[in-house]
């Protein structure tokens, strides 16, 4: 299937599929695989393979053309890169957009050069999308990449302080406890490159995610207007020790003001 044809079919899909609560309006393009299976693309080779420099799933030149073609029809445009090459060639490629009626993310981020930490930064509508469970550290990510690109991964707390957009999600379809936010603010404030703040990481998951997804108008945030989406807690997530923050429970879940979980 051509650029051309794969965006016409995505108009089909979000007029289609609309709802209240839904709506198919981003592209997502596969710039690298994973450091787990070393496909994730590199600058310099891996560690404990060194003449693998990772995989390369679409090219720059083929998600620029896509990119561009989504975007002229209202899409936001969504990039997977780990590897720090991938994440240079992702930014290219959303920089390139320029301004457009969408979002622009990149999801993941976990390796990139000076240059391009310097990049987002001044670009400043890129969106950093990652998942902060995984900046956990292992011995098996150690021995893949090396002790340099080991203490440099997963740039949570410097993108924070460097005012990018930084978003917080899950791949909870893959391994469950992803789907556990105080887990993950958790993580990335005891494990990322640089500790974030509290109220940072709480906005990362809440009103800068609905700005990635333009749902900011509706939901992300409690304020005359929006949906009345939240939940009631068992403790004080910005005040507790650290520790205590991966134990929190969900008391109450409300949606549209109704409550849908619990007593």
């Amino acid at each position: 299937m051509s650029a051309e044809d794969a965006v016409s079919y995505m108009k089909v899909l979000r007029e289609k599929y609309r709802t209240k609560h839904v709506c198919c309006d981003t592209l997502k393009l596969i710039a690298d695989g994973t450091v787990e299976e070393h496909t994730a693309l590199l600058f310099s080779a891996y560690a404990d393979e060194p003449d693998n420099y990772g995989s390369e799933l679409l090219g720059e030149e083929d998600m620029a053309r896509a990119a561009s073609l989504a975007a002229k029809e209202g899409f936001s445009v969504h990039i997977h890169a780990i590897g720090d090459k991938a994440v240079n060639r992702a930014l290219t490629v959303l920089v390139g957009l320029g301004s457009i009626s969408g979002t622009k993310t990149i999801a993941h981020n976990q390796l990139y050069s000076k240059d391009d930490k310097q990049r987002i930064a001044a670009n400043g509508d890129i969106f950093f999308q990652t998942t902060p469970h995984w900046a956990k550290r292992d011995a098996f990510t150690l021995q893949s990449i090396g002790q340099e690109r080991y203490e440099a991964q997963f740039p949570i707390g410097t993108m924070m302080k460097r005012q990018v957009p930084v978003t917080f999600g899950s791949d909870s379809c893959l391994e469950e406890r992803t789907a556990n936010a105080f887990l993950g603010m958790y993580e990335a404030i005891v494990s990322g490159d640089t500790a974030p703040d509290r109220e940072s990481c709480l906005l990362a998951y809440t009103l800068r995610g609905a700005r990635q997804l333009k749902a900011d108008g509706v939901t992300g945030s409690i304020c005359e207007g929006k949906s009345a989406d939240f939940v009631v807690l068992d403790r004080d997530v910005m005040q507790c020790a650290p520790e205590e923050m991966k134990e929190t429970t969900v008391l109450r879940t409300y949606f549209e003001g109704e409550m849908v979980y619990g007593e």
